[in-house]
């Protein structure tokens, strides 16, 4: 009986033992505890080729989008230079043209330049805006910046609005001017020898006034020839393009040309002076001409301080604008 008991008491153990070895693992402990497998599985495995390469590789495309990206920057970069390039030769253009334009408002207003020598003026002047016209439009379809570059510089080196074209303007109109002045003077004096002779005949001195009348065309004629001068010395001037040395030679041509008009017009002034002390004269005969000539001179010389006071202003307001 002892003996049954006890194989009893093993069945039953024994029973046990082997229901919970077949159990099945739950998903927890399946999880948290990898099978063997599963670990080979994970190992990442290397092939001969493999070794080192993958490195490089990954090296070679971020070098590739590094060198990529810079050279959108660059094109970008390049773009906007082109386009600021392009706005500020637009600018300059515009602003040329628009000088221009006002030289031949100023030229059509002028009361003592013949109409031939105004229509002169403004073909050369007319002249000049095309050019530069046909420039912005060339620079307006470049695309490459070196040439915009060179483009751009050719609007002052090869233009010299500022610099050439316009003081040449302003010197043929003034020459213009000088001859237009003269020739006004030289009629006047005519009718000034006819009553200087009528007077004369009457039996009064007119010895001053005839000297008066010759140093009058001695002026007009002095006052021509310099604005000739001043005409001729200028009127074939060309752009530098660059050229120092002839930039040197323009503006040495310009300062002359316009030492020229200084002195012409100051013989135009005193010429102007002995017709008027001729006119006083004759209105006062018994006067004597030197005490008429002196007293037109007085006059004369308070209307050119006056003037000169008012100069300031007027300069300060030219340059505001």
């Amino acid at each position: 009986m002892k003996n049954k008991k006890t194989k009893m008491i093993k069945g039953l153990t024994l029973s046990l033992v082997l229901s919970f070895a077949f159990l099945p693992i739950s998903s927890d402990a399946a999880t948290t505890t990898p099978s063997i497998r599963s670990k080979i599985q994970a190992r990442p495995t290397l092939t001969a080729t493999d070794n080192g390469t993958s490195t490089l590789r990954s090296k070679g495309l971020r070098a590739a989008s590094v060198a990529s990206s810079t050279k959108n920057v660059k094109e970008v970069k390049l773009a906007k230079n082109i386009e600021d390039a392009i706005t500020k030769a637009d600018k300059e253009i515009t602003k040329r043209i628009e000088s221009l334009n006002d030289t031949i408002e100023k030229v059509s207003e002028m009361k003592n330049v013949s109409e031939t020598e105004k229509a002169s003026i403004k073909s050369d002047v007319q002249s000049e805006i095309t050019k530069l016209e046909a420039l912005k439009s060339k620079i307006n379809s470049d695309t490459d910046l070196a040439t915009i570059k060179k483009d751009l510089s050719s609007i002052t080196t090869g233009s010299r609005i500022y610099m050439l074209v316009i003081p040449r303007i302003n010197i043929l109109a003034s020459a213009d001017k000088v001859n237009t002045i003269g020739t006004m003077l030289e009629t006047m004096s005519e009718k000034l020898i006819t009553r200087i002779e009528e007077l004369k005949n009457s039996g009064t001195d007119t010895a001053s006034a005839e000297t008066a009348i010759v140093d009058i065309t001695k002026k007009i004629s002095s006052a021509k020839s310099e604005a000739l001068t001043a005409k001729t010395s200028i009127e074939d001037l060309t752009p530098d393009n660059g050229d120092k040395a002839k930039i040197e030679s323009n503006n040495v041509s310009l300062k002359s040309a316009r030492d020229n008009i200084k002195t012409a017009n100051q013989d135009l002034d005193d010429a102007r002076k002995l017709v008027a002390s001729i006119n006083a004269f004759l209105k006062s005969p018994e006067k004597g001409f030197n005490k008429v000539e002196k007293k037109v001179e007085k006059k004369v010389e308070k209307k050119d301080v006056k003037s000169t006071k008012a100069k300031p202003a007027s300069v300060k307001k030219n340059q505001d604008r």
